[in-house]
């Protein structure tokens, strides 16, 4: 599952999912929706409700190593992101320059070179 997922089940749910939704494909392959809607029943009855979570918190501070070397973290929150500049397109290079023939017709022109 945290290979698939990037999801780690720490109450080693996996197997029990894995079990109900294979069981809900062969039901379903037989034309029986029993399983289905017992999920479905359950889904509704859950739905709106907050679920309670368990969160551990581990340290990975490696008993303080990075204290005792003098290395710093660096906070770099308060710095802003490097502002965007505008592409300018040199007047040589622009593409919207129209040829017109000596009879009046503008001429249509190719994309360029490596473009398919």
């Amino acid at each position: 599952m945290a290979d698939e997922f990037e999801a780690v089940l720490e109450d080693d749910s996996a197997a029990s999912v894995a079990k109900d939704i294979v069981r809900m494909w062969l039901e379903t392959r037989e034309g029986k929706d029993d399983t289905v809607q017992k999920f479905e029943a359950l889904a509704d009855k859950i739905k709106g409700k907050k679920i309670e979570v368990k969160e551990n918190v581990e340290s990975d501070d490696d008993d303080g190593e990075d204290e005792e070397n003098g290395e710093d973290l660096i906070d770099d929150d308060d710095e802003e992101a490097p502002q965007l500049i505008e592409h300018q397109i040199p007047p040589s290079s622009q593409k919207n320059e129209l040829v017109v023939d000596e009879d009046g017709f503008t001429l249509v022109q190719g994309k360029g070179k490596g473009r398919r």
